[in-house]
């Protein structure tokens, strides 16, 4: 493929033509908008002349770019190194340690990247051993010296305990044994740890961590189950326990279990339930009475993630009738992808309780589900009150066509709306009716978001901001964001920014 190179001199002629434009700019009080600023006013009108003349001056601009970009390069290199030799000296400490904090929560190993944080200079090592929140997460299956040195660095801060139980020294040493030194060392500090995780691998939890019959965790906030095991329907999934008092828990995540009664706890607002089968093993079996009366033991939950793969359910615990309601529920996330009756689970469960408070709602299905979503058959009877539904977010969409329109038409209420990894076009031509009848209505839609939607293409975006920007919802509209979305490049994003007004947040 050959490469564009843009040449290093201006053609005088094309440089005259661009200083004129200036001037008649200048003129214009810095105005790009009216007659003449392109052209001059003896210039060509047809359209091939008009388009040669353009394309003339974005050359030349694209010259200067290339030149100007240049120049600043050795300057900015120049003065990125007076900012680390002088600059990072003039900032407060307490800024530098936040800093420190904001990096770490980023980081994809937070252990790793407070240790290289402290290795860089003398003025970072003396800041990060001073900021206790850089070394409060504490894992069992990590040499115990880094343990008990962490511990010292953390003063009085909250702690992010983390049992991963994830292998045997020998047969002389079993799990229980290895994990002695680490709560040894831990549970002292017990009245600190905020956030709880526990993690096995292994099918066998019967050498479930002992943390003593008095267990103080006044300040948890956070509890993880999470059997990475590859289960069958066999497997017993209520096998994790926590027979402790945490009266500030509210967040539980639980993978592969099903919480115990003790877990389902009247503190919690936000719950995270996952099944993550294994393809090739027997699916695990999901109890839908027995998932639903579990959720009615959290009386003050606000956000709840279900999510199944490769699991499917028992026939003989599908409830009757719509037995649960949850009002206190705001959020909601449904998540599923491939398993033996995957289809007929989500059906069954979507029949068997109700959300009425539910304001935000994402749906996620995985490409290799082989049926169609619910988003299209089921809101209208499910648990999600569509009428008043404020958010929604659409994840992974690869076979309703008309999604947009099926999903705007139902929601009357709907303020952000967000289509990711959307999987077809965005609009179906078979549908302009309806199309065109859905963006003419009333709907309060303030942020619209596309993010890898790589099969949406620059014609269908055009026809989206002139229906915006023409509609009746355009005085309330805030934001268009469009991210990575393969068939949309810079030249066309920014062909459209004039049009949105501002409003058109965009990157590649």
């Amino acid at each position: 493929m050959a490469i564009s190179v843009v040449p290093a001199k201006i053609d005088d002629q094309a440089l005259n033509a661009l200083v004129l434009v200036l001037e008649r700019v200048k003129s214009n009080g810095g105005d790009l908008e009216g007659e003449h600023i392109w052209l001059d006013a003896d210039a060509p009108t047809g359209c091939l002349d008009v388009l040669k003349i353009l394309k003339s001056h974005k050359e030349t601009l694209l010259r200067l770019r290339k030149f100007l970009e240049k120049k600043i390069r050795p300057v900015q290199k120049a003065c990125n190194e007076l900012v680390l030799h002088s600059g990072i000296q003039s900032i407060p400490t307490e800024v530098l340690s936040e800093i420190f904090l904001i990096s770490r929560a980023d980081a994809e190993n937070s252990n790793e990247h407070s240790i290289s944080v402290s290795h860089v200079s003398r003025r970072f090592r003396e800041v990060a051993l001073q900021t206790a929140g850089l070394w409060t997460t504490l894992y069992a299956n990590h040499p115990l010296l880094e343990t008990m040195e962490f511990l010292k660095r953390t003063g009085s801060a909250p702690l992010h305990i983390d049992l991963t139980c994830d292998f045997v020294l020998d047969q002389d040493h079993p799990l229980a044994a290895h994990m002695v030194p680490f709560l040894e060392v831990v549970v002292p500090h017990s009245s600190r740890w905020k956030v709880l995780d526990i993690n096995f691998v292994e099918e066998d939890t019967n050498d479930f961590p002992n943390f003593g019959p008095n267990l103080q965790v006044p300040l948890l906030s956070t509890l993880t189950h999470n059997v990475e095991a590859s289960l069958d329907e066999n497997t017993p999934l209520n096998c994790i326990v926590f027979p402790y008092s945490t009266p500030n828990l509210r967040l539980y995540k639980a993978v592969n279990v099903m919480p115990t009664t003790n877990a389902a706890r009247s503190t919690l607002t936000s719950c995270c339930l996952r099944w993550n089968g294994h393809p090739e093993i027997n699916d695990m079996n999901i109890d839908l009475s027995l998932l639903l009366s579990t959720l009615d033991g959290m009386p003050s939950l606000n956000d709840l993630t279900l999510a199944f793969y490769d699991v499917f359910f028992l026939p003989s615990s599908i409830p009757a009738s719509k037995s649960a309601r949850f009002p206190s529920i705001k959020k909601f996330s449904l998540e599923y992808g491939p398993g033996r009756y995957i289809d007929a689970l989500v059906f069954h469960l979507m029949r068997s309780f109700d959300l009425p408070s539910v304001i935000d709602f994402t749906i996620t299905y995985s490409t290799n589900a082989g049926f169609v979503s619910p988003i299209q058959w089921e809101m209208p009877k499910g648990p999600i009150p569509v009428q008043t539904l404020q958010k929604l977010c659409i994840r992974d969409a690869t076979q309703i066509h008309n999604l947009s329109e099926v999903s705007l038409d139902r929601c009357e209420s709907l303020q952000h709306f967000t289509l990711d990894s959307l999987g077809v076009e965005l609009f179906w031509e078979g549908c302009s009716r309806t199309r065109d009848r859905v963006w003419s209505k009333q709907i309060p839609l303030r942020t619209l978001t596309l993010r890898h939607c790589d099969k949406v293409k620059a014609s269908e975006v055009e026809f989206l901001t002139q229906k915006l920007r023409h509609g009746s919802n355009w005085n309330t509209f805030e934001r268009l964001e469009i991210s990575c979305c393969k068939k949309l490049d810079e030249e066309f994003l920014l062909s459209i920014e004039d049009d949105m007004d501002g409003r058109l947040a965009w990157t590649i």
